[in-house]
C-alpha cells in the first residue's frame, strides 16, 4: 500500500506495534510516569504508553497526544477516552500549555524543511 498525499503532507509515517510497545516499556518504568506523543497520529505510542502505565499499576495513566489531523485525534478519543489530546501543530504549542512529562515518545513528524518559513526555519 502506497502513502497517500495527505499522509505525505502531514509527515505521517506509522510505527509498528511491537516497536512502539518496546519503546513504551523502555521509557515508562513507574506507575506515576506520564508520556507525550507530540505527533500522535493513529495513536500506537499513546496506546502502548497507556498499556504500559496500567501494567505498572497506574490508575490514571497520564498520556498526552498532539496532532494536526482531527480525524486521527477522533480515532484516539474513541480508543483512549482518558487521553489528553490537543489539536494543534506541535511546533505551535507553548510549554505552558502542557504539564511536564517523564517521557516523550513517538515518531517525529517527517516534514520537509522547505515547508518552514521565517524564524521557524
Amino acid at each position: 500500500m502506497g502513502i497517500t498525499t495527505l499522509q505525505k503532507n502531514l509527515g505521517a509515517f506509522y510505527t509498528d506495534l511491537p516497536i512502539a510497545r518496546y519503546i513504551a516499556k523502555w521509557a515508562l518504568r513507574d506507575a506515576g510516569d506520564s508520556a507525550l506523543d507530540p505527533s500522535c497520529g493513529a495513536g500506537v505510542f499513546l496506546s502502548c504508553a497507556y498499556e504500559q502505565l496500567r501494567s505498572l499499576g497506574s490508575r490514571n495513566a497520564e498520556v498526552y497526544g498532539i496532532d494536526i489531523d482531527p480525524e486521527a485525534l477522533e480515532t484516539n478519543r474513541s480508543r483512549l477516552p482518558t487521553a489528553h489530546l490537543i489539536h494543534a501543530d506541535f511546533f505551535s504549542v507553548q510549554p505552558a500549555e502542557t504539564p511536564l512529562f517523564k517521557a516523550v515518545i513517538g515518531n517525529p513528524p517527517f516534514i520537509r524543511y522547505q515547508n518552514f518559513n521565517g524564524h521557524v526555519r
